[in-house]
C-alpha cells in the first residue's frame, strides 16, 4: 500500500512519466465522539474488531465482565479497538461521520 501511495504522489506531482491518478471523490470525514475504557480484565469484545469497522445503533460491541453488553449508541465506526488494553485504559473509540473537512 505504501508503494502505491508514493507512486501515485510522484505521478500526481508530475515527477514521473506515469499517468496522474484519478481524483478521489468519495471521501468521508469522521469525528471521534466517545472513548470507552476497559473497566475490568474480564471485559471482552464479541468479535475481532478492526479500525473503521462499521457499527450500527444497538449493535453489541463487547461485554463488561461477561454480563452487561456494551452497545453502539448510533450508527458509526469503531476505531483503535485494543483487546489487550488494561483496566482503566482506552479499550476503543467510536466515530461518526462529520461534515467538517
Amino acid at each position: 500500500m505504501a508503494y502505491h501511495a508514493i507512486h501515485n504522489t510522484l505521478a500526481h506531482l508530475g515527477l514521473t512519466a506515469a499517468a496522474r491518478p484519478a481524483a478521489v471523490t468519495d471521501t468521508e470525514a469522521l469525528r471521534l465522539y466517545q472513548v470507552v475504557d476497559r473497566g475490568h480484565a474480564d471485559d471482552r469484545f464479541v468479535r475481532d474488531w478492526a479500525s473503521f469497522d462499521r457499527v450500527h445503533a444497538g449493535e453489541v460491541i463487547g461485554t463488561r465482565c461477561g454480563e452487561a453488553p456494551v452497545v453502539a449508541d448510533r450508527d458509526g465506526y469503531i476505531v483503535f479497538p485494543n483487546p489487550d488494553a488494561r483496566p482503566g485504559q482506552e479499550w476503543f473509540y467510536l466515530a461518526k461521520p462529520s461534515a467538517r473537512v
